[in-house]
């Protein structure tokens, strides 16, 4: 691919090719969880009737999709694209993505050399961030595009060698779930063709589970190692462009007298949604304060930065509908969007990680996120979309959040009631996106989402919740 054509290619997670890398290793990973609480032969005698590859053993098809993952993911002239797109640093839409499933891919295949590469590229990007000074020369603040965005993907390799074990704490037995797959496996793009191997049975197959193969309490991911160097320099990466994101925020709230203390634009409007707006930026912030406890600390914020992070998200509460919505922009509008990107769909997670981070408003924060899911189980079925970005797999994530907060099951059923919503897949009448397979915005968003249903307890929207 010469270098003309390369800077147009869609390399993203929002509707590239980086968003089917990261798809297949997500599969790779949910299959592997299952597989190790139900025990290899029990998979496999299941997996070989569901599966495309009948006749091959659970490694062969677990090894299948990470190479499916590897072809996606290998981009060639990775340094051409960080030297005419490194304005554009963020990990959904921007370059950070394409590193960081590279960064996952190499790592399953032991390619440590590689993954390195991966890991010191992306950290390094925070320096050309922090030396642009003009207001012409940087990136926007938040998630989509800009350097919100980019912090949530170090927070992102941060968690990778924080990770946790990983509890498969229920399996959803239902049948509803079916005829997305075969929607799926009947309509993949001929242009990038990510040829999913997944039956329509899929589900079914999970309805009775003999006794004898019980999931057990927890499974481990063994942590990886990080070069002391490589730890501090992902550390001092996270606490600078935090500290830019903050400084921005403080400058245009004080420059145009704002009641929120941290505030920003973008394309000359104060956005208040997740992709583009105030609260997702505060959602990133929020997260390095929850990391604290960890081999990698990020209790580095001073006292003075948190407090502007806690006024400013008990100011965005104010603005909160009577219906539970948010406005998109200020000033407040009309309540009329009810997606991820613009509405209670994105703001839940910026409220819910609040009333995780600072106990004392936990009552507040949480009422808060509650009302966000009574105003998403009443407008959150969209017709103009099934993705994640702005459509009814991103709200679905909205209540595996709520259920993995509160345990209360009433948010797993609604789930699952807009997870039925895909059986008709197709049929809603929604507009076909221009990528009608993309992770974001296409059929690999709504996959994704009914493969994570099936293990709700590890469920989280894809990269955006932290924790892949």
């Amino acid at each position: 691919m010469s270098d003309e054509n390369l800077i147009n290619y869609n390399y993203t997670i929002y509707t590239g090719v980086s968003g089917h890398s990261y798809f297949y290793i997500h599969l790779y990973q949910r299959i592997l969880l299952l597989s190790n609480h139900y025990g290899k032969k029990f998979m496999e005698s299941h997996f070989k009737n569901l599966l495309r590859y009948k006749d091959d053993k659970l490694s062969d098809i677990l090894n299948s999709l990470l190479t499916k993952a590897k072809y996606y993911a290998n981009i060639p002239n990775i340094d051409y694209l960080l030297t005419k797109h490194v304005n554009r640093p963020s990990l959904i839409n921007g370059l950070a993505g394409l590193l960081y499933v590279r960064f996952l891919v190499f790592t399953h295949f032991n390619q440590f050399a590689k993954r390195n590469d991966c890991l010191i590229k992306l950290i390094k990007m925070h320096e050309y961030i922090a030396e642009k000074k003009k207001d012409s020369d940087q990136s926007p603040n938040e998630i989509l595009y800009g350097k919100a965005g980019y912090l949530m993907c170090l927070l992102f390799i941060h968690d990778y060698y924080e990770r946790p074990k990983v509890t498969l704490c229920r399996i959803i037995e239902t049948n509803f779930l079916g005829s997305v797959f075969l929607y799926g496996l009947g309509h993949t793009s001929r242009r990038m063709k990510p040829d999913f191997p997944i039956h329509h049975n899929f589900i079914h197959s999970f309805g009775e589970i003999p006794k004898s193969h019980a999931p057990s309490s927890s499974n481990h991911n063994p942590k990886l190692t990080i070069d002391a160097n490589v730890k501090d320099s992902l550390i001092n990466a996270i606490h600078k462009i935090s500290v830019i994101i903050l400084k921005e925020g403080k400058r245009y709230s004080r420059q145009n007298d704002h009641q929120c203390p941290l505030m920003y634009e973008w394309h000359d409007k104060e956005y208040i949604g997740a992709a583009h707006g105030v609260s997702g930026i505060l959602y990133a912030l929020t997260s390095i304060k929850s990391n604290t406890d960890t081999v990698i600390p990020l209790n580095i914020l001073p006292e003075k930065y948190i407090l502007l992070i806690k006024h400013s998200i008990s100011y965005l509460s104010s603005l909160q509908f009577d219906s539970g919505n948010f406005p998109s922009s200020l000033p407040v509008g009309s309540d009329k969007l009810v997606q991820w990107c613009h509405g209670a769909p994105g703001v839940i997670y910026t409220f819910l990680k609040a009333a995780e981070v600072f106990p004392e408003k936990e009552a507040i924060f949480l009422s808060v996120s509650l009302k966000c899911g009574e105003c998403i189980w009443e407008k959150g079925l969209l017709a103009k979309s099934y993705g994640l970005c702005h459509g009814v797999s991103g709200n679905a994530y909205a209540f595996l959040a709520l259920y993995n907060f509160t345990g209360d099951s009433l948010h797993l059923n609604r789930a699952l009631k807009f997870g039925k919503w895909f059986e008709d897949y197709g049929r809603h009448g929604c507009r076909t996106p221009d990528t009608p397979y993309s992770l974001f915005e296409g059929l690999a968003g709504p996959l994704n989402f009914l493969i994570d249903i099936i293990c709700p307890k590890s469920a989280k929207l894809p990269l955006y919740q932290i924790g892949i």
